[in-house]
């Protein structure tokens, strides 16, 4: 029998294949609305392979601001913590950031994308 822990991540794979190449192509990810949502594309902790992740975002000039409630079983997240240099998706077009992380308490962080032009 599964893990509710294996039940959570399998659901977020099916969610993110399934809104990813839309929210590329800049369905729900406009720079004119001050929330959206983004493609995160990071380096893999231990791969080193490419991982990309739909998320919800906040976006400012010059970055965007993205988070999570799972905290440490987040794999994104700690992809970010290893290699910060990520890219992301906003208005249908990739922008190479540097991410700095934020904790919170009770499992919840923020991720600050500034954009690396």
């Amino acid at each position: 029998m599964a893990s509710a822990r294996e039940i959570e991540s399998g659901g977020f794979r099916v969610l993110n294949s399934l809104t990813k190449p839309c929210i590329r192509l800049g369905f729900g990810s406009s720079s004119l609305l001050p929330a959206g949502l983004t493609v995160l594309e990071t380096t893999g902790r231990v791969s080193g392979k490419k991982h990309e992740t739909a998320l919800q975002a906040l976006f400012f000039q010059g970055g965007a601001m993205v988070g999570t409630y799972r905290g440490g079983r987040s794999d994104w997240l700690r992809n970010v913590r290893k290699e910060p240099s990520v890219r992301y998706w906003v208005d249908g077009r990739a922008r190479e950031a540097m991410a700095e992380f934020y904790p919170g308490l009770a499992g919840w962080a923020i991720v600050v994308l500034r954009d690396s032009k």
